[in-house]
């Protein structure tokens, strides 16, 4: 699924011009689309539309898929390093602050030199590995517990108060003892 050359997506009387740049399938159902936009005004609301367009093009196949959105260049990446990975309803307005804060920051910043990748991660049977992976990391620990027994709900609760070591709050030392072994 690659761009043979650049396809453009905007219609003629539209106030900006969005450019699909490039179009690939990443490894493990990961799609990424690369775009430029040209705005013919300056009006925050003619971003807005290109930005709309730009990512409904994107998920018209996954629309309940997670996306991040990277505006790749060279002052952006080193001075804007944060661009999380979030459904669409979160990731417009997020991105769309942290656009308007690099648009009206210091640097100068020519717009059409940007390429912005959106990364589209497919959830295919609503909660997918997508979204486990992202639980996984956000987590602190996780403890696979072995169950031999009856007494499972106790022990997995001890087992999430000693790991989030809210345990020391409520038990002495001897307590804690006893409950490991």
């Amino acid at each position: 699924m690659e761009a043979k050359k650049d396809k453009i997506l905007s219609k003629r009387g539209d106030s900006y011009k969005l450019v699909l740049t490039k179009e690939y399938k990443h490894k493990a159902s990961i799609y990424v689309f690369n775009y430029k936009i040209s705005l013919k005004d300056e009006k925050q609301e003619t971003f807005t539309n290109a930005f709309d367009h730009m990512v409904d093009y994107s998920i018209k196949d996954y629309p309940n898929g997670r996306i991040k959105i990277v505006p790749i260049h060279e002052i952006i990446i080193t001075k804007h390093k944060s661009w999380p990975i979030r459904t669409y309803n979160t990731v417009k307005k997020l991105f769309m602050d942290q656009m308007e804060r690099l648009l009206n920051s210091a640097e100068e910043l020519n717009l059409e030199e940007v390429i912005f990748e959106v990364t589209i991660i497919p959830n295919k049977r609503g909660k997918g590995k997508a979204l486990k992976i992202l639980d996984v990391i956000n987590k602190r620990s996780i403890i696979q517990i072995k169950n031999d027994d009856t007494i499972c709900l106790s022990r997995a609760i001890v087992t999430s108060l000693a790991s989030n070591k809210v345990i020391k709050k409520f038990f002495t030392e001897f307590s804690i003892k006893n409950i490991s072994k």
